[in-house]
């Protein structure tokens, strides 16, 4: 699973790129009500961040941005399926 996301924030009718900021990615399996704490990055210099997890599982996963001294806090979410499963060795 890869998450690939540009964090923005919008000021005046533009929009700004957020470098450096922190996102927490959190991960909902299907049928539970709990959020599971998956990692926590920081956007690159261009707004952007990456991370790579294996999706073992269907559900939800969940990037969010706190917030900061003068940005809101912000948040986006995807369902996922997992169909089938593979085994390595």
């Amino acid at each position: 699973m890869s998450v690939i996301h540009a964090d923005r924030c919008k000021k005046q009718e533009t929009w700004h790129r957020l470098a450096w900021k922190r996102v927490v990615i959190l991960f909902q399996p299907a049928g539970s009500g709990r959020w599971e704490h998956v990692d926590t990055v920081r956007t690159r210099g261009n707004g952007h961040f990456a991370l790579k997890v294996p999706a073992r599982s269907s559900g939800t996963w969940r990037a969010v941005f706190e917030g900061s001294r003068h940005l809101a806090p912000s948040e986006g979410k995807d369902w996922v399926k997992v169909i089938g499963r593979r085994h390595h060795r």
